[in-house]
């Protein structure tokens, strides 16, 4: 019975067809904007977006377009983000953020004041942006009003966004110990914490 379903699997297979895997080189770099990808993305109308020393660039199959804002304080930018309604959101070095609206770069909320200088990641939620920085904390700043709440003085180490909840690596001054939190929306909820004086002497 085993050998006749093994012919019969083999026979069946053999007539089966698999979509073709489409693909395109980009051979020539004088198509490519620049040679420094930072991050990439696909966004839900199938145009990839990179973030570049050279800017924000969309790619729609076609045709490279670089998107800058003239309020950039620095055209690179860094960790691209979909948000539930599919909207782009990245930074740069200054603490800009900034989102992608009606085809052009606009800016959402200058954060150098609460980033340090620092590269600070972040995550889009339906009614805020949660900025985690290493030097001052954890911010709520709110999509609408753009009122900024500090929801925590955890230092951020490290983010990894998930779906729902980003997982952080986070400093916990004054006592110096480690944690790995979890938060979603502005609720942070501790999974383990790491005392340094156990191991620093």
């Amino acid at each position: 019975m085993s050998r006749l379903f093994v012919i019969l699997f083999l026979t069946c297979s053999s007539i089966l067809y698999a979509q073709d895997v489409v693909y395109d080189h980009l051979y020539n770099n004088d198509q490519l904007p620049t040679a420094v990808y930072y991050d990439i993305v696909e966004d839900h109308n199938f145009n990839i977006w990179l973030a570049s020393g050279n800017g924000l660039v969309k790619y729609d199959g076609d045709q490279f377009i670089t998107y800058t804002n003239e309020k950039q304080r620095a055209i690179t930018v860094f960790n691209l983000t979909l948000d539930q309604d599919g909207i782009l959101w990245c930074n740069n070095l200054y603490g800009q953020i900034f989102y992608v609206k009606n085809d052009q770069l606009q800016l959402f909320y200058d954060a150098r004041d609460l980033t340090g200088g620092q590269l600070s990641p972040f995550q889009v939620k339906e009614a805020s942006l949660q900025l985690f920085t290493r030097s001052n904390g954890i911010f709520s700043i709110n999509r609408k009003s753009k009122v900024v709440e500090k929801i925590s003085s955890k230092l951020t180490l490290s983010a990894t966004k998930g779906s729902d909840e980003t997982q952080l690596l986070s400093l916990n001054p004054p006592q110096d110990d480690f944690s790995i939190d979890l938060i979603n929306n502005d609720t942070i909820t501790s999974i383990t914490t790491i005392d340094l004086s156990n191991y620093i002497a």
